[in-house]
């Protein structure tokens, strides 16, 4: 009987003990967990709360996302082109999944996976990379505007008053405040009589980064490259620029200078583009983007008649269809932003606010997650040939010490399927872990509800 009490005792003692230890592997876990996931949390909240300086919301203007988990969508393009807004400036609603929502930290690590990124374009394209930037800053505020404002309408007090929030992406006065490029090369650009000037200088002298330390560490590089009209695409300089990185991805459209023509754009625009990745040596990807929807407030002043019985959006729409067609047959990306844009205000029947840009960004930072994720991308080589190589070196490791006799050590050094397996995916972000979703769209604002700053456009 005295055994039997002393044996139960012991797996009393047992019991507690494992207890305790499991209690104590909890509170390790559930710390690394809030020490991986608190700075990114804090780069959301404030995103958040620069949205309320200018008198908005996430839940008011953007779709329903997941935080730190990745989209569940099966095609990010596809949905996209399919989504909608409920009303005029209502968040964007995709019917069969939630996209991610990247902070800045998390942005890096997609774009510094990808490679250089050139975007080419007229002046919706410098707000699609504006719009990158402003998520590259988590700050929909200030977030677009260059740290040197050298403008001569304005002065730098000038602009962070009237040229933040929504102004950030006004056209004619507020654009020479805006960045046009960030990471270790310098890139400079000017307009004299609508002539382009270029000045690139590889290497770290007038480096401009932004962001997070992580986008400084990966040496994020994101630029605007000025294509108003085909002719004004140097094939030759950015076959130059394409050298100094083994993975770049071109993101390129044209839309109101090239009068809506679809073929004209295809043919000499996209066609020499093509080309010149496809001879380019490392990986290179090439996206075509469509036009997004004009409004409706195209000030008649300024534009002729037959200016604008051009810029209607059957015309947009023809010519985007024309280029879908064309990327299908080419096996090429195509980003339409056509429905993210409908029923959203624009400041002068063609440039589209914040909202829209940051989403554009959003969805492309999500597409480039989706193409990271496929085995078959080009994306993925930079993660997989990581992971082959600690795979390498771990096999190399174990051999030497097998062969020297050192079982223990070899023990210790034995190949990690999960630690390769890990090194391999390192493009995409871990889908396991804090998911957040906001799915809540309640507090929804319409156009005149927006800030007062937003009626400041008007007169830009």
């Amino acid at each position: 009987m005295a055994r039997t009490s002393h044996r139960a005792a012991k797996l009393d003692q047992l019991t507690s003990r494992c207890s305790t230890i499991l209690a104590a592997l909890v509170v390790l876990l559930t710390a690394s967990v809030t020490a991986k996931y608190l700075p990114l949390d804090m780069e959301f909240s404030n995103f958040e709360k620069t949205m309320a300086e200018c008198g908005t919301s996430m839940d008011s203007t953007f779709p329903r996302f997941n935080l730190h988990k990745p989209s569940t969508c099966e095609s990010v393009l596809d949905e996209m082109q399919n989504g909608r807004r409920a009303g005029l400036d209502k968040p964007f609603l995709l019917d069969n999944c939630d996209i991610q929502w990247y902070t800045p930290s998390e942005a890096c690590e997609v774009l510094a996976n990808a490679g250089q990124v050139l975007i080419l374009g007229d002046s919706f394209m410098r707000h699609f990379t504006n719009g990158m930037f402003v998520v590259l800053n988590g700050n929909y505020q200030d977030g677009a505007l260059g740290y040197h404002l050298n403008s001569r309408v304005y002065t730098e007090e000038e602009a962070l008053r009237w040229c933040s929030c929504e102004n950030q992406f006004t056209e004619k006065q507020c654009r020479s405040h805006t960045m046009k490029f960030v990471g270790p090369h310098h890139y400079e650009i000017t307009y004299q009589d609508k002539d382009f000037h270029f000045k690139w200088d590889e290497g770290p002298n007038g480096a401009v980064y932004i962001g997070t330390e992580e986008c400084k560490r990966q040496r994020v590089s994101v630029a605007w490259f000025p294509a108003y009209k085909h002719h004004d695409l140097d094939i030759d300089f950015l076959e130059y620029v394409l050298g100094w990185s083994p993975r770049n991805v071109v993101i390129a459209g044209s839309a109101l200078h090239a009068k809506l023509n679809g073929t004209d754009i295809a043919e000499n625009l996209v066609a020499p583009l093509k080309a010149l990745l496809d001879r380019a040596p490392g990986d290179n990807t090439l996206i075509v983007t469509g036009s997004h929807a004009l409004g409706n407030a195209i000030k008649q002043a300024e534009l002729s008649e037959a200016v604008l019985t051009v810029q209607t959006n059957p015309n947009v729409l023809a010519m985007n269809a024309h280029l879908a067609k064309y990327c299908k047959q080419h096996d090429i990306h195509y980003f339409d932003p056509f429905a993210l844009s409908t029923n959203s205000s624009t400041f002068d029947g063609q440039h589209h606010s914040g909202a829209v840009n940051t989403l554009k960004a959003q969805m492309l930072l999500n597409f480039l997650a989706e193409l990271q994720r496929k085995p078959s991308s080009k994306l993925t080589s930079a993660a997989q040939t990581a992971g082959a190589a600690i795979q390498d070196v771990a096999t190399a490791v174990h051999t030497a010490a097998t062969a020297a006799g050192g079982s223990g050590a070899a023990a210790l050094t034995q190949p990690s399927t999960t630690a390769a397996g890990s090194a391999a995916s390192a493009a995409a972000v871990d889908p396991t872990l804090h998911a957040r979703r906001t799915g809540s769209l309640a507090g929804e604002t319409t156009s005149s509800e927006k800030p007062s700053r937003r009626a400041h456009s008007s007169q830009l």
